[in-house]
């Protein structure tokens, strides 16, 4: 059962990678990449299942009607929510809002540096997310 909690994150961290590199040179996520992982997030969350606690699922349901919310205004892109829902699939609630809300943060940096730098509007925020996701292992000491 451990190799398909590692498989997950593999899986998780080759996504968000794709993702970030997409988003950086085009500026957009392709659907097909958002949505094509969703039904596999789905099944990894069915055969390995995460111990949650109400509370975090709650909030996690909270932020992602959030960015929903956003991405209904066009302040977001449609990729972007979608990546979103996949950390929620594949993480427990608590480590899912943690990665969404620290990949937030990543993104307002960059944001600020691209405005800085390039005078541009649009902000890149798969990157964030892949980051976030390589901080938390980084801050778990390599354990997933």
């Amino acid at each position: 059962m451990k190799e398909l909690y590692l498989l997950r994150e593999v899986f998780l961290l080759a996504i968000l990678f794709a993702a970030a590199v997409s988003d950086i040179r085009s500026r957009t996520v392709p659907n097909v990449l958002a949505a094509a992982s969703l039904p596999i997030g789905l099944a990894f969350s069915i055969l390995a299942p995460q111990k949650t606690d109400p509370y975090f699922t709650t909030c996690l349901l909270a932020v992602l009607l959030f960015l929903l919310l956003f991405w209904s205004r066009g302040k977001l892109g449609g990729g972007d929510v979608k990546l979103a829902i996949l950390v929620a699939f594949l993480q427990p609630a608590k480590d899912g809002l943690w990665l969404i809300a620290v990949s937030g943060l990543i993104s307002l940096t960059i944001g600020i540096l691209v405005l800085v730098t390039r005078k541009s509007t649009e902000i890149p925020l798969a990157p964030g997310m892949f980051l976030a996701a390589v901080l938390r292992i980084i801050i778990k000491g390599g354990t997933i």
